[in-house]
């Protein structure tokens, strides 16, 4: 699933889930994330209420289901190791698990949207040093 997430792959993957259907790792990972928003599941169920999904939503939910998966992808693959490092660290101060991932997901949307403002790569070692303020917690 290298290619890019492409909003069709949620409903696809969120279908395999209602069927019990098997999957890849990396979609296992998403229908995770999926899991742990109910919220959403309406909006998976049919593709029209996305039009309407700034009077239901705060935030894209495709863009946080992401943002999730990435997270969880980085944990998996200890790129960067801090990642996994800074998860363990919260979830053993009592943080709930789904909490940690909204908390470094902002910090990695943040490093997005600069990355696309300066028009430069992503810059790991500056993500790597704003993740690793969470084990000063």
């Amino acid at each position: 699933m290298d290619k890019v997430l492409k909003k069709q792959i949620f409903f696809d993957i969120f279908a395999k889930m209602k069927q019990k259907a098997e999957m890849t790792d990396e979609e296992h990972l998403i229908a995770e994330a999926l899991l742990q928003h109910p919220e959403y599941h309406p909006l998976m169920e049919g593709q029209t209420v996305y039009n309407l999904m700034g009077k239901q939503f705060e935030t894209d939910p495709f863009l946080h289901i992401t943002l999730h998966f990435m997270i969880d992808r980085q944990r998996k693959e200890s790129r960067p190791p801090v990642v996994s490092l800074v998860f363990d660290h919260l979830l053993q101060k009592g943080l709930p698990e789904h909490e940690i991932y909204h908390s470094m997901s902002l910090i990695l949307a943040d490093e997005l949207f600069n990355m696309l403002k300066e028009q430069q790569p992503f810059n790991d070692d500056r993500y790597a040093t704003r993740l690793e303020g969470f084990l000063k917690i």
